[in-house]
């Protein structure tokens, strides 16, 4: 759409008058030939044109940095459109660069088809947007480089605590005869047991490590979840004896058998069962469910009477290294990577890991696996 300006003299002088006293750079170009018919003084100072004159008579290709950009912005006005937040890198009189947003109006000027184009200077934007994408992609590289050491550590971090444990057990077994004073037998417990807890604790992070740095494989087999889960409850129980809780197993009616890691599914109730009896309350219980819907979707249920999260934590729980910051969950050890792990390992087969908890009201996480993991007996 043309605003239609009479040819007189008058108009256009009133319309420069507007034109000359605005804070934004305009600029009116012929749009049979692309010469510029008038430019304000705020242009003038934008361009660092030694004057209105040079700026006028200057070839306007001069100003573009990219040629593209000049044909995309220049078929735009020569096919009656307006330009609408277009973005370009332009030059200035001096050789440096700036970026600008433009949107134009059609017009008559001087008795010609014209068009009134607004330039605003967005350079500062420009550099703030390019110096947040240099920091969140060094931050990417970063993260990306320690994912990387990490997840090849996995021997140099190991084998030096497996043969602490290993000798430590020895010890403790008196295998190559009486150790003496059995002060030095509790220390060596201490010992076995600390060095177990280290290497679950690196074992944890090296798979959210091979994870991230898209290393980590599952090795697929069919078995029996609720040979799985059975086995998970005989390992679990003497934590929830000790805690004194109540525990309810309710396997599935139907035989469950599904395609995934066993090992990583065993690990993902564990974790799960270990949180529930760890952030418990005492004489509080824990439940165990299968189940498998109408379309052949196996879900897990781990339900406890613990601590809860909060609304607002639940997010950053599932993330690595996450915990919630109430005071009651800092005083419990660990490195947070028992939820994001499960959560991650589910993926890894196609599942979800869902959370629904309260402060103080408990905690229920669902499994869900997808209904082609399931194998039909």
């Amino acid at each position: 759409m043309k605003i239609h300006q009479n040819s007189t003299e008058n108009t256009d002088t009133d319309l420069v008058h507007i034109l000359e006293s605005s804070p934004i750079g305009i600029a009116i170009l012929d749009l049979a030939t692309g010469q510029r018919l008038f430019v304000n003084s705020t242009l003038v100072d934008i361009f660092g044109a030694p004057s209105r004159e040079e700026l006028l008579i200057g070839d306007i290709s001069d100003t573009w940095i990219n040629p593209n950009d000049l044909k995309r912005g220049w078929d735009a006005l020569a096919n009656d459109q307006n330009l609408t937040n277009f973005e370009a890198e332009r030059r200035r009189f001096d050789g440096t660069r700036w970026w600008v947003l433009m949107n134009s109006q059609q017009v008559i000027f001087q008795g010609k088809e014209a068009g009134i184009v607004w330039h605003i200077d967005i350079t500062d934007r420009k550099k703030a947007e390019e110096e947040v994408h240099l920091a969140l992609s060094d931050a990417e590289q970063a993260n990306q480089v320690k994912s990387d050491f990490l997840a090849h550590m996995s021997h140099e971090l190991r084998t030096p605590l497996n043969s602490i444990i290993g000798y430590s057990q020895m010890v403790a077994q008196e295998i190559f005869g009486e150790v003496g004073h059995e002060k030095y037998l509790e220390y060596i417990k201490d010992i076995q047991y600390s060095g177990n807890h280290l290497l679950n604790l690196i074992d944890d992070v090296l798979d959210i490590s091979k994870i991230e740095a898209g290393e980590f494989i599952i090795e697929e087999s069919v078995f029996d979840l609720d040979d799985i889960l059975k086995d998970c409850v005989r390992v679990i129980q003497g934590k929830v004896d000790k805690k004194h809780l109540a525990f309810r197993f309710s396997p599935s009616d139907k035989s469950l058998h599904i395609r995934a890691d066993e090992r990583l599914v065993k690990q993902i109730i564990l974790n799960l069962l270990s949180n529930a009896v760890k952030f418990n309350v005492p004489d509080g219980s824990v439940s165990l469910a299968s189940t498998i819907d109408q379309n052949s979707a196996v879900s897990l249920v781990i339900s406890d009477t613990g601590i809860g999260i909060s609304t607002n934590d639940i997010s950053k729980v599932l993330e690595p290294f996450g915990q919630s910051r109430s005071d009651i969950h800092n005083t419990h050890e660990g490195t947070g990577l028992g939820l994001s792990l499960s959560k991650k390992l589910a993926e890894l087969h196609g599942g979800t890991l869902e959370l629904d908890s309260s402060l103080g009201n408990g905690t229920k996480v669902t499994i869900k696996f997808p209904p082609g993991r399931t194998v039909e007996y």
